[in-house]
């Protein structure tokens, strides 16, 4: 199987090559073979790791520059959908976020983190071309900016579900981590089912960061005014990046909620 590092390096020149044809059939293929490359490589880590008693690790994430409110919330979406948990750290009476830490399983914390970084930067670029190119006297740059990002994450994470719904019973395991085989939710081949097995990787991740911060809670997200024209926008930039399947359908998903430490 191949290291993290082989697969990132494949997954950086794919993206590179979609880049430099953005808009067109080609470049599609491109981004598509990098996020199937990433997914194939979560699965390939479970069943890899299937004998080993499963466990959890934290990851902690300083958040720089600007919008790290939006960044926090690419990266819990990513997280969410990858089977993690993560917890926001915030600067007081201030929308910035100082830090996220992500707890999970390594093989989903690994995709996570590298989703995030290969998609914060293409968020951010984002919405400042469309401000910059279809500009708006009536709304101001950084609400058109947010509200573009947040249909980018909506639209993304809507997709990125797809993908991993359609590889869960691949994460199927022939026994489960003590060597016990399962019983009710067993897959077809008697063991562990695929849905079982991220059911618990999940639950893993929420135990480890109650364990670190027993006194969590969620986030309130606060009033802000909103652009739906720019979030139109950033939904389609969304749909644009393929995260590995053929064209699915357009409907935008409800963001997860963070959690705040």
């Amino acid at each position: 199987m191949a290291t993290l590092e082989t697969i990132t390096l494949k997954v950086e020149k794919l993206l590179r090559m979609a880049a430099d044809r953005e808009g067109t059939a080609e470049g599609d293929v491109f981004r598509d073979k990098a996020f199937e490359l990433m997914a194939q490589y979560g699965v390939e880590k479970s069943q890899l790791n299937a004998g080993e008693k499963a466990t959890a690790e934290r990851r902690d994430i300083d958040l720089v520059g600007t919008y790290t409110d939006m960044q926090f919330m690419l990266l819990n979406a990513l997280g969410t959908v990858l089977h993690s948990q993560v917890v926001m750290f915030k600067v007081p009476r201030s929308s910035k976020v100082s830090k996220a830490v992500i707890f999970g399983r390594p093989h989903h914390v690994e995709r996570a983190i590298m989703l995030y970084g290969f998609l914060s930067t293409a968020m951010i670029a984002g919405a400042t071309t469309m401000t910059d190119m279809w500009p708006d006297p009536n709304v101001s740059v950084t609400t058109r900016k947010r509200s573009w990002m947040t249909g980018f994450i909506s639209e993304i994470s809507a997709r990125l579900r797809i993908i991993e719904a359609d590889h869960t019973e691949d994460y199927g395991q022939a026994a489960s981590s003590d060597g016990s085989h399962a019983d009710s939710s067993s897959g077809p081949s008697g063991g562990m089912s695929g849905a079982l097995v991220l059911q618990k990787d999940r639950e893993l991740a929420e135990d480890l960061a109650r364990e670190h911060f027993p006194f969590l809670r969620r986030s309130r997200s606060g009033r802000r005014t909103f652009d739906a024209q720019s979030f139109h926008h950033g939904a389609k930039e969304g749909q644009a990046m393929d995260l590995g399947q053929t064209r699915v359908g357009r409907t935008v998903g409800a963001l997860p909620r963070g959690t705040a430490g």
